[in-house]
């Protein structure tokens, strides 16, 4: 579904006609330049029982009726800037975000990705006549098999309130979660695969990411599989090492990304879909929303609390190796803590060749340009400097969105699996 909204620029008076997508949250902020002034300008859709309900943000407000009207009379077959697309799920290539149909158009090139990944997850979906089966358009129901709607919502009211129940191990709470959970992932999908509490970290974030999640979880329990198989006894001893010295405060570094995360979803979940089915070609995408203030920081954040998780894949890279999990071949791994800066932590897990399919995609330059101050959008692209010779550097922002997906799903994976095996 598209949304028809009007603003009007309240530094320079320029009117525009928005078409806004339906996206997965329930609230869906945008920010975006005015096409006259350049002035950010900020909306909202909303959904209420009502239906939607659109609100004008900073610097917008409503045009009068006579403006209104000569908007109604931009042609449906002809490009004007006056025209912004918007939606908080996809993204736009160049000729499509002043097209009047640019955002229909978008919705209707994804229905194939979402059939394509909505039944290798559920087979038992046949896209030819799951209409049968659920009510609404074709586009909404293969977008809640892909997706998990209001992910927001589930996050701030199930799955952090379990986060911390399970630190004061409020049983009672606990399962009221639980079921308060599967209740409302059922109202989108035909299983919940939940057998206990600890079950809804890992089938919130697979829903959410699949199937690149799934993928990296896979070659990172492997390995701790592989490290148990080796040598049980230091296996245990890691365990109980990482459980004892590490694990709180991993957990409330990781927690905090997913925070920051969650607090702008809809920024993110614009790129979302890329990361997710490995779809890297996105420099020449443009998304609607561009805060780029709320984001500017997250890749960095991010990256610190992952280096930071390395220490674990040391452990098991080691054991791996043949060695107590605490010695390198070149060092211990308290030195590796101590001594190695963040940037070269990765440098020797990369021998463990598995790991190289998400240890290589790390960028230690955006990370630096983001924490050193030296990081500002202009348009489409992000320019910073990462030190060393303070050349500027660019990238585009739907690129940049995309890697922060990439790292949020790392994330997402290593504290799911951290929890699998050290809270046994």
């Amino acid at each position: 579904m598209t949304v028809r909204g009007y603003a009007k620029c309240e530094i320079c008076g320029f009117n525009l006609l928005l078409k806004i997508g339906e996206g997965s949250e329930s609230f869906q902020p945008h920010i975006f330049d005015c096409p006259e002034c350049f002035t950010s300008l900020s909306v909202a859709l909303r959904l209420t029982e009502y239906g939607h309900a659109f609100e004008p943000g900073e610097n917008c407000t409503y045009p009068n009726n006579e403006e209104i009207e000569e908007l109604d009379l931009l042609p449906n077959n002809k490009i004007d800037k006056s025209i912004i697309c918007l939606h908080s799920d996809f993204a736009f290539n160049k000729d499509q975000i002043h097209d009047p149909l640019g955002t229909a158009t978008v919705k209707l090139n994804s229905i194939g990705i979402m059939v394509k990944y909505a039944t290798k997850r559920w087979p038992m979906i046949n896209p030819d006549n799951h209409i049968k089966i659920r009510k609404g358009p074709l586009f909404l129901d293969i977008a809640h098999y892909f997706d998990v709607p209001d992910c927001k919502n589930i996050w701030t009211s199930i799955i952090k309130p379990y986060y911390t129940m399970t630190k004061k191990n409020n049983l009672k709470i606990i399962e009221t979660l639980k079921n308060k959970y599967i209740f409302e992932r059922k109202k989108y999908v035909p299983k919940v695969n939940i057998k206990q509490a600890e079950d809804m970290y890992y089938d919130f974030f697979s829903s959410m990411f699949y199937p690149r999640f799934n993928n990296i979880y896979i070659i990172i329990n492997n390995a701790i599989v592989k490290a148990k198989q080796t040598n049980p006894k230091e296996f245990s001893r890691f365990i109980e090492f990482y459980k004892n010295e590490r694990w709180h405060n991993s957990e409330e570094h990781i927690v905090q990304i997913f925070n920051e995360y969650f607090s702008y979803t809809t920024e993110f979940a614009q790129m979302r879909v890329y990361a997710r089915i490995d779809n890297s070609n996105v420099e020449d995408l443009i998304v609607g929303s561009k805060n780029f203030d709320k984001t500017k920081l997250f890749y960095g954040n991010a990256y610190e609390v992952i280096t930071d998780e390395y220490i674990f894949l040391a452990g098991i890279f080691n054991i791996i190796s043949g060695r107590n999990f605490d010695q390198f071949s070149s060092m211990t791994l308290n030195k590796y803590i101590n001594d190695v800066n963040k940037d070269s932590r990765s440098t020797p897990l990369k021998s463990y060749t598995p790991f190289n399919d998400f240890l290589n995609e790390m960028d230690s330059t955006l990370r630096n340009g983001s924490h050193h101050a030296s990081i500002r959008r202009d348009g489409e692209v992000i320019y910073y400097r990462s030190g060393g010779t303070g050349a500027v550097r660019e990238i585009e922002y739907s690129k940049y969105l995309y890697l922060c997906n990439r790292l949020m799903i790392l994330s997402t994976v290593i504290f799911c699996l951290e929890n699998k095996w050290l809270s046994k």
